[in-house]
């Protein structure tokens, strides 16, 4: 009887030191004003979402820096009222200047991710492998072999490069899992090339390139790229830096999917520019 009075008693406590420390916070919050809110609440959000993602995903460095970011935000955001009015001054100005320059990389990928200058004369389509499960494609991965596929039943002739390689949690490589996919879907198997050492962007077009231009001898071609709307615009600007002058076909993203990956896709951008 004692126990059961004992164990209630503690339930109570915690239940009351969990109402107080919630009070607690929203009090705190309450007092930070306007930026420290959007700081808070900014924050907060890039770190759900880049945890989300990496549930989903995988765990990856763009990851890592999204939740490092929103971290930031996050403190900045509750030490805004214990900051002097200089510093006050600063963190304003940091939200200000980033919010417009989250809003004209956003402007930059969207307009990229709206318009296919793919002429379906290319000698070649690349498609950019994003991860899978077991192996399984991802929506995302789907998304883009299914616009993938669009691209090859007006261009039958086109050989098909598929990237990507076997990362964690993956039982088979990304780009044997498209082409398992593209031949269940009509695509010929003579016309597929797997490209399976890849671990992200940059080596999809570094080994793609290599591939290509052993295929038609040095000769020129033509590519065109299927990937994500959201991330043509990197793809394509990667791709010049191999060499490699592409059209793109873009697979459009799920709905639900868009905030979260404009938001790492920011990031990334930002990356592709300092290095």
């Amino acid at each position: 009887m004692k126990q059961e009075i004992n164990g209630k008693n503690i339930t109570n406590a915690s239940k009351g030191l969990a109402a107080k420390s919630m009070e607690a916070v929203i009090m705190r919050f309450n007092r930070l004003g306007f930026c420290g809110k959007i700081g808070v609440v900014f924050g907060i959000c890039v770190v759900v979402v880049n945890l989300a993602l990496a549930a989903i995903y995988g765990v990856s460095i763009n990851g890592a820096i999204g939740v490092i970011f929103g971290l930031s935000f996050a403190v900045c955001g509750f030490a805004y009222p214990l900051a002097s009015k200089l510093i006050k001054t600063l963190i304003k100005s940091a939200f200000a200047f980033a919010a417009l320059f989250l809003l004209l990389i956003a402007c930059l990928i969207a307009s990229e991710g709206i318009k296919n200058t793919a002429t379906f004369n290319e000698d070649a389509v690349i498609i950019l492998g994003c991860g899978i499960r077991g192996e399984e494609l991802s929506i995302m991965l789907k998304s883009r072999v299914d616009s993938a596929i669009e691209y090859i039943r007006r261009n039958p002739n086109a050989l098909i490069i598929a990237t990507g390689g076997q990362g964690y949690g993956e039982d088979i490589s990304e780009a044997e899992a498209i082409k398992r996919y593209l031949i269940l879907n009509g695509a010929r198997e003579e016309r597929i090339i797997i490209e399976d050492r890849s671990r992200n962007t940059y080596e999809n077009f570094a080994n793609a390139k290599g591939i290509l231009d052993s295929h038609f001898n040095g000769d020129r071609y033509a590519v065109a790229v299927a990937t994500s709307d959201f991330h043509m615009f990197r793809a394509l600007a990667i791709a010049k830096r191999y060499g490699i002058n592409a059209a793109s076909y873009n697979a459009p993203l799920k709905w639900y999917l868009k905030a979260a990956s404009f938001l790492r896709e920011t990031l990334s951008i930002i990356k592709l520019w300092l290095i």
